[in-house]
């Protein structure tokens, strides 16, 4: 990364777990006199890192904690004198996994429960080791990194609550029954976009107002085909069902809500 926005012509430097002290204090007292444009780093300027000048963010990283996500957005929310906005590039799919970040909500604990730790079986030897683990501890093998997933460009969603929607293309769709407790099942849609997706909930054997919604969405995709009555049914006619080019989402909460779509 450091050498690609330096072959743009911006001054660029790095700092990774194991960059010496000294140099880490230097290359940090550049960039926040100016002398540096861009710092790029591995795991090290995410959380505690205060230079208030930051005007713009490109997170590479996924996570799945979202008080990570706010920290790191948080780099480049500090007030500075000559400084209007903040410019965030998600290419890692961050704002869709935990939406805008003033509308992160914690997860709370569950009291009472014991958690299971996550644990993986190693290929060589059976062992059951933690997830985390990357070295056999009885045989030697070596796991492979996890891969990541990052996109070739950043998400065009909101990562601040505003309203509004944004459109994005639509690769694929999936279909699949959702059933909630006391509740009548219904269709799950998820549209696929690059590496992260969207979803909604298709009220077909709902009643009232669900019900004539899901007629409404189903008259828009499957080209004359009666509304089936039961969920399984609609999963079966999922394959003739036209499939969007674009969604129009927008924030709600960690989510996002589907308000549009259209047809090639």
């Amino acid at each position: 990364m450091r050498d690609a926005i330096r072959a743009r012509g911006v001054r660029c430097e790095t700092i990774v777990g194991d960059t010496p002290g000294a140099q880490r204090e230097s290359i940090i007292n550049d960039f926040k006199a100016g002398r540096i444009q861009c710092l790029t780093n591995a795991n090290v300027l995410t959380t505690g890192f205060n230079a208030p000048g930051v005007d713009l963010l490109a997170m590479l990283r996924p996570t799945k904690s979202a008080g990570l996500y706010v920290q790191i957005v948080g780099r480049g929310c500090r007030l500075a004198p000559g400084k209007t906005d903040c410019l965030v590039l998600d290419f890692a799919g961050n704002i869709a996994r935990h939406g805008p970040i003033d509308a992160v909500k914690p997860k709370r604990p569950k009291g009472g429960e014991d958690g299971v730790a996550p644990t993986k079986a190693c290929p060589e030897c059976d062992s059951i080791v933690h997830a985390s683990v990357r070295t056999c501890p009885d045989c030697g093998h070596v796991f492979p990194p996890p891969e990541l997933k990052i996109e070739a460009k950043a998400s065009n969603l909101d990562i601040l609550t505003s309203g509004k929607s944004e459109w994005v293309p639509v690769t694929r769709v999936s279909y699949a029954r959702h059933d909630k407790p006391g509740k009548p099942p219904s269709l799950r849609v998820d549209y696929w976009s690059g590496l992260t997706h969207h979803s909604e909930w298709i009220c077909i054997e709902h009643q009232g107002y669900p019900r004539q919604k899901a007629a409404s969405w189903w008259a828009n995709r499957a080209q004359g085909l009666p509304l089936p009555r039961r969920v399984d049914e609609a999963i079966a006619c999922a394959p003739k069902l036209r499939c969007p080019s674009e969604i129009a989402v927008r924030p709600s909460g960690r989510y996002t809500e589907i308000v549009g779509a259209r047809f090639p």
